[in-house]
């Protein structure tokens, strides 16, 4: 938080109560969306919250005029950048939300330009890709095929099945996928369909070869994606959907049990399977946003 003196100049709403100026400042510390915090020495004391957004320009004043600001800012040290540099930055995001913001400091003012408010739909998280955010989701529907994962993701939410970009976003899937497993089931694990389809000439004993292997025997729809290192097979050999040489295990899932990820899987597109009931998909899509 950088200190100063000041007082709000430009700005829409803002939230008002008593509270000391300490108390001010951790509120709006541990507030996600809070932007900056005001404060009058005066009786009663009343401390002033602006949101990111609704704060645009803070004029600066001398020590004497016992008015206080606390503005929110990113530094890449443990200690905030000086009040005096001429341009300061900084982001409020919560696991579904993302804004951020630059001050331009002149000798009168703090200018503010936000950016637009990004935002997920509930349960699906947001994830800072390298190509641009992305809203992501575990989405649970019941015993469902491939081809209608794709068409609830298209027509709910205007996505498309998603992959994996990162580690974190894999381990977010299991920790939001486990919890749906029930108790009792005669299944080994509950799948949940992703992004990921097998190469026509992929498919059979005789297409082995450098072009098949891994994640290569596979076509993927997810533009986001930046690299498919972080799509993490299971150790029973995935993926194995060549082996029985039908040519039928040409989708990519990702598998849960009542505990834990599984690893991923190949198998078929219709459906539900001896040992992996298919319970839903991962969806994605670039995040809504607010001007």
């Amino acid at each position: 938080m950088n200190l100063i003196y000041g007082t709000p100049s430009e700005f829409s709403t803002s939230l008002k109560f008593e509270a000391s100026w300490d108390y001010c400042i951790s509120y709006c510390y541990q507030m996600s969306t809070c932007l900056a915090a005001y404060y009058q020495e005066e009786f009663p004391e009343i401390c002033e919250i602006f949101e990111i957004g609704n704060l645009a320009k803070i004029q600066k004043l001398n020590a004497y005029s016992g008015k206080f600001m606390a503005v929110k800012t990113t530094s890449p040290s443990e200690c905030s950048v000086s009040s005096n540099d001429s341009l300061m930055s900084g982001t409020v995001s919560t696991e579904s939300t993302w804004q951020n913001y630059s001050i331009q400091v002149s000798p009168d003012f703090w200018i503010i330009d936000s950016s637009p408010f990004f935002k997920c739909p509930e349960n699906f998280k947001l994830w800072q890709r390298t190509k641009g955010l992305w809203c992501m989701g575990v989405v649970p529907t019941g015993e469902i095929t491939r081809l209608d994962a794709q068409k609830m993701c298209a027509e709910n939410f205007q996505g498309v099945l998603s992959g994996f970009d990162s580690d974190f976003e894999h381990t977010s899937a299991i920790k939001a996928a486990v919890p749906l497993v029930p108790k009792s089931t005669p299944y080994k694990y509950y799948g949940y369909y992703m992004d990921g389809e097998r190469k026509t000439n992929c498919r059979y004993l005789n297409q082995t070869g450098p072009d098949c292997n891994g994640n290569k025997g596979f076509l993927f729809s997810d533009r986001f994606v930046t690299t498919y290192d972080h799509y993490l097979w299971g150790f029973d050999n995935q993926p194995n959907g060549m082996s029985d040489n039908l040519g039928t295990s040409n989708c990519v899932a990702m598998r849960v049990n009542s505990k834990d990820g599984a690893g991923l899987d190949d198998l078929p597109c219709n459906g539900s399977t001896s040992t992996i009931f298919m319970n839903g998909f991962i969806c994605g899509f670039p995040p809504n946003f607010e001007i």
